[in-house]
């Protein structure tokens, strides 16, 4: 008896063990994740307990009293009822944003200074209020890029291949704030796929007198690049005509696969 009971309470460890690992493997994507931080996030914890508490609410609760008495009408309806609540509270989808705050958190630990100004749902925000200067330092404004393709790695699958780099001395220079983020988010939306290979490539060098920023992506027949409002790159163009005259070169190609941005900065 014994026995039994013990082989009975390993088999629903192991099941449990198994089921609740089940969402890892829909959060690893090719990028490094930080497991320590989502096994002990409150976002796991909500998720084990409330399948937990639904398997054995069912079996010690409502299968004996109502299934097995043949109230199947009642049973049916407390099912339903419980799987009500799991929609409402959704724990599923809060353990999957869970990774990305907390990849995202993991990204800030090597931007130290940039942790209080950016998150996932608040950057975008930050960004803008910096925009409102003409000129901003260009090590702040490299950091609040690094970050953001920090969190676009999230997206990313394994088709695709990024190419990152920054070469140079960025503290005596000035820089318009987020002139490279128009181009670097184009990347990001318009080179994205799934089921095809793409390669991004985004690379700022600072020489001697000059800041020079390329960008490349691949195009696909789903995705076409068009000049947005607001900050799009018809208002890119604008600035750089206003904040940088006869001292910048800006060429951009679309040829039949690819999508190209070569900017140069001369001070």
């Amino acid at each position: 008896m014994l026995r039994l009971k013990a082989f009975s309470i390993i088999l629903h460890i192991a099941g449990w063990l198994l089921f609740l690992m089940l969402p890892l493997l829909f959060m690893h994507s090719g990028q490094e994740i930080c497991w320590y931080g989502i096994l002990y996030s409150l976002p796991f914890l909500c998720f084990c307990l409330c399948y937990i508490s639904i398997f054995y609410i069912n079996f010690c609760y409502f299968i004996p009293d109502y299934f097995i008495r043949k109230k199947y009408t009642v049973y049916f309806l407390c099912i339903a009822l419980l799987f009500a609540g799991v929609f409402y509270l959704r724990p599923f989808d809060r353990l999957m944003n869970s990774r990305i705050i907390i990849s995202a958190s993991k990204c800030a630990e090597y931007h130290p200074g940039i942790i209080k100004e950016i998150s996932f749902t608040g950057q975008a925000t930050n960004f803008t209020g910096r925009a409102e200067a003409d000129f901003a330092p260009l090590s702040s404004e490299l950091i609040c890029i690094s970050n953001f393709i920090d969190l676009q790695k999230l997206r990313l699958g394994k088709m695709v291949t990024l190419n990152y780099s920054i070469e140079g001395e960025p503290a005596d220079y000035q820089i318009c704030p987020l002139l490279l983020m128009t181009f670097i988010e184009n990347v990001f939306k318009y080179g994205l796929s799934n089921h095809i290979p793409a390669l991004i490539v985004i690379s700022i060098r600072i020489q001697k007198g000059s800041i020079i920023f390329h960008s490349q992506n691949t195009i696909f027949d789903s995705k076409r690049h068009t000049e947005r409002t607001g900050i799009g790159i018809a208002n890119t163009r604008k600035r750089l005509e206003h904040l940088y005259p006869g001292t910048h070169t800006l060429a951009i190609d679309q040829s039949e696969r690819l999508f190209t941005v070569d900017l140069v900065l001369r001070y």
